[in-house]
């Protein structure tokens, strides 16, 4: 999936038609027809070929810039967000568990998790279930479970690194842990790391 960073930014403007909200771009083309009781700011007002929440009867959902009004997701959750300078999305479904869903519509982090967040850096959307943490990996395409104690923060150009059982260690591109004690012991390991970047 391509990454926002990737996309061409087009200001966009949120326009009011019978008392709903629609997107044209900056020459007056509808990009979301006004169809929706409230349209994420952030969203539609930066990227025009990308989809943006939007809200009805109080439920968030996914709506498609192709001037139809397309609903890549229907308006049937509690919360819905971008997931900063990614193509995801954060939505929470109605019994408060949190999942992350594309710009194509599909579910990509099943929604069982207390949180979703992308602070720590690109590439990576973090989630959390009680005291343990997950990783997706978008430019991998790898969910793991939340089975982590914590992410570690490194410096530019290092591998994904988390701890688990009170061990730092490494992610392989199967969502598999090595400690980077026994990835360091072991010259010949053959195994592929998540990141070239961190």
């Amino acid at each position: 999936m391509e990454n926002m960073t990737t996309q061409k930014a087009i200001f966009t403007q949120r326009f009011m038609e019978n008392g709903k909200y629609g997107v044209k771009d900056n020459s007056g083309n509808v990009l979301i027809p006004a169809m929706f009781d409230e349209i994420d700011d952030l969203w539609a007002e930066m990227y025009k070929e990308c989809p943006s929440v939007v809200w009805n009867d109080g439920k968030a959902g996914l709506v498609s810039p192709d001037g139809k009004g397309t609903m890549l997701v229907e308006c049937k959750y509690k919360y819905g967000r971008i997931i900063e300078w990614s193509c995801f999305f954060a939505f929470k479904d109605m019994d408060g568990n949190w999942g992350v869903i594309g710009s194509d519509g599909k579910t990509y982090v099943p929604f069982k998790y207390d949180s979703i967040s992308k602070e720590k850096c690109d590439g990576y959307i973090f989630f959390e279930k009680g005291d343990k943490c997950g990783v997706f990996a978008t430019n991998y395409n790898l969910v793991t479970d939340a089975i982590f104690d914590d992410i570690i923060e490194g410096a530019a150009e290092e591998y994904l690194k988390m701890e688990k059982d009170g061990k730092e260690g490494y992610v392989t591109v199967d969502g598999l842990f090595i400690s980077c004690e026994d990835y360091e012991a072991d010259e010949e390991m053959d195994v592929e790391l998540v990141g070239d970047f961190y």
